[in-house]
């Protein structure tokens, strides 16, 4: 049985059914769920992928995710807030990796976002990826910041921008 490793208030109340969990080698576990009349998807990055190939296999599940969440969605503009909180190795993103990223970033339908929980290392990165995209991304300490950047966002009327 796969055990959440993150307390979230607004994933919590949500059933492990309604989320996409990414796995490699049975460790890493990163949860991830979209909430469609939200605009919103939020992505619990689980234990470290220390391999590149494993690190480059979360980048790709994740983009898919969201490619995937767009399509059924294609009117929708989502915001996206990432929970970086779990011990991560996220300064050693491989290239690769961090093209996706980009790429995700570039998406039309992908609008602002939040990170809460990064290490230095993991927002000097975040930082270089938005310097890539008109996004703007805020690097915040907890979950309540990260939310109160996306009722910003939703206040602001990117619904649907």
């Amino acid at each position: 049985m796969t055990m959440r490793r993150f307390q979230c208030s607004i994933c919590d109340e949500r059933p492990d059914a309604e989320f996409t969990i990414f796995r490699a080698d049975g460790e890493v576990e990163d949860w991830v769920i979209a909430y469609p009349s939200k605009q919103l998807i939020h992505i619990h990055f689980g234990t470290p992928t220390i391999a590149s190939s494993d690190n480059i296999a979360e980048a790709k599940f994740i983009d898919l995710f969201l490619r995937v969440t767009a399509a059924v969605h294609p009117e929708d503009k989502y915001y996206i807030v990432a929970d970086a909180t779990q011990a991560d190795n996220s300064e050693f993103i491989p290239p690769e990796s961090l093209m996706i990223y980009r790429d995700i970033l570039k998406h039309p339908q992908f609008g602002d976002g939040a990170i809460y929980g990064a290490t230095s290392a993991f927002g000097a990165i975040i930082n270089l990826l938005t310097l890539w995209s008109s996004h703007d991304i805020k690097i915040v300490d907890t979950t309540e910041q990260a939310m109160a950047a996306y009722e910003q966002w939703w206040a602001k009327g990117r619904k649907g921008d």
